[in-house]
């Protein structure tokens, strides 16, 4: 359909094309990527995507049919899709609080478990003393703040 609407000289623009890839095409196929993903490794997987990206980087780039997907998806400024998968399955295996393999010796800050943070009656109160010198002063706590005038 796309196809059809959009001619190298005449029809959709480019702009509208690379905005219908990205706001349908790519959601459409990253759904649920964490749980295929691992497929993107195989030749058949990459060639059906390949195929894929490369339509619509031809429309976008209005080039020749017979231009290569690299060329076509430079000049589109699009990612390969097989790329974006592989964005996304990495994205989704350090939100599942596993070790990436790209950054060896680092640490990722993930976020505690409330039952890992110490009790509030344990913590120590911050305190902060503003404005004394003009008889006002206003004490901040972690709780709250309030002012003294004396």
């Amino acid at each position: 359909m796309v196809a059809r609407a959009a001619r190298a000289q005449w029809g959709l623009n480019s702009a509208i094309v690379k905005t219908i890839y990205q706001a349908v095409v790519e959601p459409t196929v990253l759904y649920a990527a964490g749980a295929w993903g691992h497929v993107v490794e195989r030749a058949y997987a990459i060639k059906r995507l390949d195929r894929i990206t490369r339509q619509f980087a031809i429309k976008i780039a209005k080039a020749h049919s017979t231009a290569s997907l690299t060329s076509c998806v430079l000049l589109a400024g699009i990612l390969p899709l097989d790329i974006r998968i592989k964005e996304q399955l990495a994205i989704y295996t350090i939100k599942r609080g596993k070790e990436l393999g790209v950054l060896p010796g680092r640490r990722l800050q993930r976020p505690l478990h409330p039952s890992q943070l110490p009790h509030p009656a344990d913590r120590r109160e911050l305190i902060s003393v503003w404005g004394t010198s003009l008889g006002v002063a206003i004490v901040c706590l972690h709780s709250g703040c309030w002012s003294k005038t004396g």
